[in-house]
Parts: structure tokens; C-alpha cells; sequence
């Protein structure tokens, strides 16, 4: 009989896993995914609102890439005017990379667009509305402050 398998530190492991591959495997589904987002946001809190932020990412580069097809405009042409290359911004249509802000912008642009940035507290008010800076007063400033230190007592 063969001894048990060894683990790089040198102790015995259990039993080998042997995987049935006659049956055939259960495609993934939709549920698999919100359901495993679920656990991982009891332990990660800013998971949601972080898959949230991806979601309108890609919801406003299909927006672009929209725009650009639309006006019948080719890759290479945006890729000129943001002063990069075609590839980069099949990518970028394609959700193949997470852009930097600039990146984005830079995008925005060469469509004769501009991008306005909006920072929002946990209630969906506008803390930092980049393009207009417009800013919370004092008050609301301070009950912002608050509500973060409430978070770092979780």
C-alpha cells in the first residue's frame, strides 16, 4: 500500500480528492454569482457599493462606444485624438481593462464630451460635484465626519 500523499512542509495529508468526471458539471448561474456576492459583502462591506461603481463604469464606456458609432467614427480615430492606440481602446469598449478617470476622460473628450465627477456621501448627497466645485457647507461637512466614524466602529 502507497503511503499518503506529503505536503510541502513535510506532514501527511488526508486522502486525495478524487472528482467524479462522468457526471457532467453544473453550468454556473446568475444566482450562483448574486448569492456569492452575498457572503462576501457580510465580510467585505464596500464589495456592493464597489460592483455598483463597475456596473456604471461600463454602463457610461457602452455609452461612449455608442456615441462613437453613431457618429461613425472608427477606433483608430478616437485612439488618435486621446493620443493612444486602437488596441487600447477596443479594450476599453470591451470591458477587457479598468480605466484610470483620465483614461475615461481622455475618451469623453475626443467625442467633444467632458466627464463630471460627483463625490456622494451614504445618502446619495453630493459631497463634491468636481465640475461646478460645489461643496457641503460646514454643518453637512461635519455630519459627514460623523457618519465615517460611525463606520470605523463596525
Amino acid at each position: 500500500m502507497d503511503p499518503p500523499p506529503q505536503r510541502r512542509n513535510g506532514q501527511q495529508s488526508k486522502e486525495p480528492r478524487h472528482f467524479d468526471l462522468s457526471q457532467p458539471r453544473r453550468k454556473y448561474r446568475a444566482t450562483d454569482l448574486a448569492a456569492g456576492e452575498e457572503r462576501l459583502s457580510e465580510h467585505h462591506p464596500i464589495l456592493g457599493p464597489m460592483l455598483e461603481a463597475m456596473d456604471r463604469r461600463e454602463r457610461a464606456l457602452q455609452l461612449l462606444k455608442s456615441i462613437r458609432n453613431g457618429v461613425e467614427k472608427a477606433e483608430e480615430w478616437v485612439a488618435n485624438r486621446m493620443e493612444s492606440s486602437q488596441a487600447t481602446v477596443s479594450r476599453l469598449e470591451s470591458g477587457e481593462i479598468d480605466p484610470h478617470l483620465s483614461t475615461v476622460e481622455r475618451y469623453a473628450v475626443s467625442l467633444g464630451m467632458r466627464v463630471n465627477w460627483q463625490l456622494l456621501n451614504g445618502r446619495n448627497e453630493v459631497v463634491l460635484d468636481l465640475l461646478s466645485e460645489d461643496m457641503l457647507d460646514q454643518e453637512a461637512l461635519a455630519n459627514l465626519a460623523g457618519e465615517l466614524a460611525e463606520l470605523e466602529d463596525d
